[in-house]
């Protein structure tokens, strides 16, 4: 019973400490948009996909941003498209996931409409490969709704990617990536 007594103050005493709303300073999405473009040459069709499943959270306290792609869920055009996409290029059932994980420098004031311009130094994973990268984008608050969004290339050999072969002539060795992603607590 002694231990009782002690651990409910205790208990009480540490969430006032921690501040009210401390549990809200998580914003996320579980349907967070993701497109990728790569230039391929004529006659071939550009490849351009889209993932609308991406998990992401912000931890509004520490500044912490995840990003979490199944790889699996990207669409493409064309059927045949789909399945080089998954089986020979990014071997999705060896490497089912992406992942971006870093630190926003520095959060702007998110109760004020706005756009915001913000950059996260981190690690971005693709294709089993981890690399240091920062990424820049900007969240825009309005009417109390938060979108992070971000555009970055992601250079194929970097994360041993084979650059696709189309018509004897390779795609770009890089694509664009494009998120955009509505956050709510």
């Amino acid at each position: 019973m002694k231990h009782t007594r002690v651990f409910w103050p205790l208990t009480f005493l540490l969430l006032l400490l921690a501040g009210p709303g401390d549990a809200q300073h998580v914003l996320s999405t579980t349907a967070g948009e993701t497109l990728f473009y790569a230039k391929a040459p004529a006659p071939a069709t550009d490849v351009n996909a889209v993932n609308k499943k991406t998990r992401a959270t912000v931890h509004t306290g520490t500044g912490v941003v995840r990003a979490t792609i199944n790889m699996k869920e990207f669409t493409l055009p064309k059927t045949l498209m789909q399945k080089h996409y998954n089986e020979k290029y990014m071997e999705t059932d060896k490497y089912p996931t992406a992942t971006f994980e870093g630190k926003i420098a520095s959060l702007p004031d998110l109760s004020r409409d706005g756009t915001y311009p913000v950059s996260a130094a981190g690690s971005l994973e693709v294709h089993g490969v981890a690399r240091k990268r920062t990424l820049d984008g900007r969240l825009v608050v309005k009417n109390g709704v938060i979108t992070l969004q971000s555009e970055f290339d992601v250079k194929l050999a970097d994360h041993n990617i084979t650059i696709p072969v189309i018509f004897f002539m390779k795609i770009t060795e890089s694509v664009k990536v494009k998120a955009t992603y509505i956050l709510r607590q």
